[in-house]
């Protein structure tokens, strides 16, 4: 699975971004690729969670999962938010940092009385 989502997010790199759009755009081609092909646009919700439930499809789950890794392993199929969160990542680390060393020299100078 790590590959096929490897490979739809190198096609369409939106797709790193949104587990909602991944699965769909999966799932839209599983069902296509199926025998008989099955068009998921003209699919109740109910027909869609059957092919779910009889393994027609790939769970949800597994593609989320597989994104994950595959993001993990492969840096070029990061999308924005990865991006994003990382930046994040690094001020709160910074902050933390600051207000541990703000921490330790306020308690430093209180024992030092």
């Amino acid at each position: 699975m790590v590959n096929i989502v490897k490979g739809f997010i190198i096609a369409k790199p939106e797709l790193a971004d949104s587990d909602v759009e991944l699965i769909y755009a999966i799932w839209a081609w599983q069902l296509k690729n199926d025998k008989p092909s099955k068009d998921v646009t003209k699919m109740t919700a109910k027909e869609l969670m059957k092919q779910w439930k009889d393994g027609n499809i790939s769970s949800a789950f597994n593609i989320s999962r597989s994104r994950r890794k595959c993001q993990q392993h492969y840096p070029e199929t990061r999308g924005e938010s990865y991006v994003k969160k990382q930046k994040h990542q690094e001020r709160i680390i910074k902050d933390v940092k600051r207000e541990t060393d703000n921490a330790n020299r306020v308690l430093s100078e209180g024992l030092g009385d």
